[in-house]
């Protein structure tokens, strides 16, 4: 939910507690969302990164820079964009603007309709609010490999090269 006062949702990143999102987000579910990664990568030749934002940077906040903005500013600082057939994907979760966003690189993006990712966002954030954290992620995270997998699978001919870290972006 992005916010248009730009001063509530500066005070919400500059007061947001890494405490409540570390509740709904401990290691052991950081470890499992690896594991899924690094599980579903070897079936499709995309590859995943996920990004759990608490806050953003509060200039970015100031200069209303929008949740799906932040995402594609992270995808191109992980290199998401620099794999071999261009077909990165970052699942980006803006906890204080209580955002989701899917950014997909040009290779698999051209083959997917956006309202595809956007149907994962939407089921995601519903079970957010649900409070199924776990669930959600790991749902979320078994459709991406599905439509990747749908899309542009992995043949004998291709090598099973992990290009991206599977490692959860905590900031």
């Amino acid at each position: 939910m992005h916010t248009t006062n730009r001063f509530q949702r500066l005070w919400r990143h500059a007061t947001a507690s890494h405490k409540k999102w570390q509740q709904q987000f401990p290691k052991s579910l950081l470890t499992r969302i690896e594991t899924l990664i690094a599980a579903s990568e070897p079936k499709h030749l995309g590859q995943i990164r996920v990004v759990i934002e608490n806050n953003m940077p509060l200039s970015d906040v100031w200069a209303n820079v929008s949740p799906r903005e932040r995402a594609w500013q992270c995808f191109g600082e992980l290199g998401v964009w620099d794999t071999e057939y261009n077909t990165g994907v970052l699942l980006y979760i803006g906890w204080s603007d209580r955002a989701l966003e899917i950014v997909a690189d040009r290779g698999i993006a051209r083959q997917v309709d956006e309202q595809v990712w956007q149907k994962i966002c939407q089921q995601l954030s519903q079970a957010f609010v649900a409070q199924q954290f776990e669930t959600g992620t790991e749902t979320a995270l078994q459709q991406l490999t599905d439509v990747l997998q749908a899309h542009i699978p992995r043949d004998g001919s291709h090598i099973a090269d992990n290009e991206l870290s599977d490692e959860v972006v905590v900031r």
